[in-house]
């Protein structure tokens, strides 16, 4: 059974931050890139789920 969790865009932002603070410098370039597009994607849904909220209406 899935579960669906809510948080905000600017929480979760702030924790990928710190955690990308916290990986060794190595992989940091890496890790950056990452969140980054986590991040992108995570807006790109939210962006689609909003449009298909509204588009009910």
């Amino acid at each position: 059974m899935s579960k669906k969790v809510v948080i905000d865009l600017e929480e979760l932002e702030r924790f990928l931050d710190y955690l990308n603070d916290k990986v060794f410098d190595g992989y940091k370039r890496e890790t950056t890139r990452a969140v980054k597009d986590f991040l992108e994607d995570l807006k790109k849904r939210n962006r689609l789920s909003t449009d298909k909220h509204n588009s009910r209406y």
